[in-house]
């Protein structure tokens, strides 16, 4: 009986270690690098173990902006961006159809930057809650065999309103690039969907016939939060090679300007 309860308190001690913890590294500074930055939290959690958070608290009412002068580290390990941890931002709490109420008080700008401003390299990232503008590539969905990654709740190409185009030359907002698998942009809940405007391509999913198991739903593609005006250059189905590369349900949802 005392060596069945040693070997079952060892199994316990083992147990326990081999869940590894959580972290959660807060941004505090608008500044491209250094302690309390942006670039610095994701390089924090790249070198952690566990599932991470990137939280945000920036003093002041916002919104705030990071003008980030090279892209972001590509974030490689499973880690949430959640620009919903900064004081006055809040969810879109309003279906399809009825535009979007989010309320965003970061903004990432790679206006001095070239390349996409993030990179996701692993399976289980979420990127939410953040205005993502001025990049040649807002979100890039690296080639590679990662799943179940994630952008929502965030507005790509506009000012923090909705109201208006800022992206000046842009490429793309979003690329899905091969082997990607489960990939979510936007969702069937209010507070998952995204506005992707201002851009030449709204969402370019690169491999044709093997993706129809990514979702992109729910979102405002090439127009403004209230979902009532088209932003120029409009981002349309022609642009987004959803239709050539994506079918059925997975693209349900979304308004597409230009698109009846």
């Amino acid at each position: 009986m005392r060596a069945f309860t040693r070997w079952v308190s060892l199994v316990l001690v083992y147990t326990a270690a081999a869940v590894l913890p959580a972290a959660t590294f807060t941004v505090t500074s608008t500044a491209d690098s250094g302690a309390g930055s942006l670039r610095q939290a994701i390089t924090d959690a790249n070198n952690a173990a566990g599932g991470d958070t990137v939280a945000f608290n920036i003093a002041g009412a916002g919104p705030h902006t990071i003008a980030i002068a090279t892209p972001l580290p590509p974030i490689t390990g499973v880690t949430t961006v959640d620009g919903y941890t900064q004081t006055g931002a809040l969810a879109n709490s309003l279906p399809v159809g009825l535009g979007l109420n989010t309320v965003l008080k970061v903004v990432v700008s790679g206006a001095a930057a070239t390349g996409p401003c993030f990179t996701i390299s692993a399976s289980d990232v979420v990127i939410k809650g953040l205005v993502i503008n001025n990049c040649d590539v807002g979100v890039s969905f690296a080639a590679g065999d990662f799943d179940s990654s994630k952008v929502e709740g965030c507005f790509l190409g506009t000012n923090a309103a909705g109201s208006s185009r800022v992206d000046q030359n842009p490429s793309k907002q979003i690329e899905i690039l091969a082997l990607q698998i489960l990939v979510h942009i936007g969702g069937p809940t209010p507070a998952e969907r995204n506005l992707i405007s201002g851009c030449q391509t709204g969402i370019n999913v690169a491999t044709p016939g093997v993706l129809n198991n990514n979702l992109i739903q729910g979102n405002l593609i090439g127009l403004t939060a209230s979902g009532n005006a088209v932003l120029s250059p409009p981002c349309g189905a022609a642009a987004t090679g959803l239709t050539a590369n994506m079918s059925g349900s997975a693209v349900s949802g979304n308004a597409i300007a230009g698109e009846g």
